[in-house]
């Protein structure tokens, strides 16, 4: 389970950000959960599969059950150096591939007022096939860590922005796409 919105983080360039300027993204890679998001009445369940992005300065919260009680992630973050965090009490377990993506000052605005706060890619739509490869990639280079991991993942994590962009368009689900595809022209650099 996570939480939001608990702490800054620290960027490679030593500046402090706080969570609600990021934009988080996972997918559920295996196993199942609920996901709470700011301002939508009911929980989602998630099973594996299914991609999400969440817009910045929204909450979210995902459990193993609709009623259970929300953890921050400083509780349930990794001790050991790792990027796996370990939560729950001996269900069937749970993995979620996530991350988050900030996004410079110009271009924070016009993304919190273009995005919705949540795009949900289910497992069984059209293109998720790029969004999981690009996911296991982004996966793969955080968990080896070899020299220019880091650079690595920022450009895996700007395409998947864009492929995630590009998947809720493809899903009929956006009605004012030469919006879209012109709001990812104009600001794409603006992730990092």
């Amino acid at each position: 389970m996570r939480e939001a919105h608990v702490e800054e983080k620290t960027m490679s360039s030593g500046k402090r950000i706080s969570p609600t300027e990021l934009a988080h993204f996972g997918m559920v890679s295996r196993g199942n959960c609920w996901l709470t998001v700011e301002a939508i009445a009911d929980p989602i369940p998630l099973t594996g599969g299914d991609c999400f992005l969440i817009a910045p300065r929204t909450s979210f919260i995902l459990r193993d059950q609709p009623k259970t009680h929300p953890r921050s992630f400083c509780e349930v973050a990794p001790k050991d150096n790792t990027n796996v965090a370990h939560y729950g009490s001996g269900g069937a377990p749970t993995t979620i591939v996530s991350g988050f993506l900030s996004f410079d000052s110009a271009s924070l605005k016009p993304f919190t007022e273009l995005l919705p706060r949540l795009i949900l890619i289910k497992a069984d739509q059209a293109q998720t096939l790029a969004l999981h490869s690009t996911l296991r990639l982004l996966a793969s280079e955080m968990e080896v860590q070899m020299p220019g991991s880091e650079v690595v993942a920022n450009r895996l994590a700007e395409g998947l922005f864009i492929q995630t962009l590009r998947a809720f368009i493809a899903s009929g689900a956006e009605t004012c796409k030469r919006g879209w595809l012109r709001a990812i022209r104009s600001t794409d650099r603006g992730c990092a």
